[in-house]
């Protein structure tokens, strides 16, 4: 068999006809169909954006992958916007580019990424270099952040906590990414939305800190975590590295913001 043949009989089980196969053997290689073509569909996405995205903008070294037919210096601005808000973090690099991919199309968005309600509409991929955003509005310049709940974003705020997931992964790898607290993983992304976003204020934070923190909602500890890190890295003198790479004691940093800033049940 040669080697293309073999490629396609792997991808696609049910073109070996030579197999005599039950009712029960059918139905797996028909799962196993629809899988491969799932994941091969996902690579080309992921990895050949201008095959499926009809436009694509640049800005130094953030590229915008986008099949709207708005006018496209529209999301130029918002590019540079972005970069201007993130290009004074310490994780920033210049030289490492930055893939924005705007889906617009429900069921793409779904079929590439099923676990949406988790999520929400915007994430960053853990492969170090690309966000994904499936809800914007550019006339309005907002977008909501998480499914579950009505508050509006601004769009450059939402990129600017994307774009720093991509900068964790890239200065962090993998692994080290995967076993850091989430606070610290959610909260430094938070940060980083400061100065633009409509949600990451101290008056928020004050009307969090007046709850029990176990009826938090996802949108509430995102902006708790974030004035968590904000108050390890500029009171605690804690570095962004340690946060990242030693056990932090949570409560610690919690009960010290919460002197700073008024007490809160637990």
């Amino acid at each position: 068999m040669s080697i293309a043949k073999k490629i396609l009989s792997e991808i696609f089980p049910f073109l070996d006809f030579k197999k005599e196969l039950t009712l029960f053997g059918k139905v797996l290689i028909g799962i196993k169909t629809l899988f491969n073509l799932w994941v091969v569909l996902w690579l080309f996405v992921y990895f050949v954006p201008p095959i499926f995205f009809k436009h694509e903008v640049v800005y130094k070294n953030i590229h915008f992958y986008t099949n709207k037919t708005t006018n496209l210096e529209v999301y130029k601005t918002i590019l540079e916007s972005t970069r201007k808000h993130i290009v004074s973090n310490k994780l920033f690099n210049p030289s490492q580019q930055i893939e924005i991919l705007y889906i617009d199309a429900e069921w793409l968005y779904k079929l590439l990424h099923p676990l949406d309600l988790i999520t929400g509409p915007s994430y960053a991929d853990s492969f170090g270099h690309r966000v994904v955003i499936h809800e914007m509005d550019t006339d309005s310049g907002y977008a909501f952040r998480y499914p579950q709940d009505s508050h509006k974003e601004s769009i450059v705020a939402i990129l600017a906590h994307e774009s720093i997931h991509v900068m964790q992964y890239s200065r962090y790898g993998f692994v080290t990414m995967l076993l850091a607290p989430q606070w610290v993983v959610e909260g430094y992304a938070e940060l980083a939305e400061e100065g633009v976003s409509i949600r990451f204020t101290k008056s928020n934070l004050r009307k969090i800190l007046q709850k029990n923190i176990k009826s938090l909602d996802i949108s509430e500890l995102y902006i708790l975590w974030g004035f968590m890190v904000k108050y390890a890295i500029e009171e605690m003198h804690i570095s962004i590295d340690d946060l990242y790479t030693k056990n932090i004691d949570y409560d610690r940093v919690y009960h010290s913001l919460l002197k700073q800033y008024g007490k809160a049940t637990r």
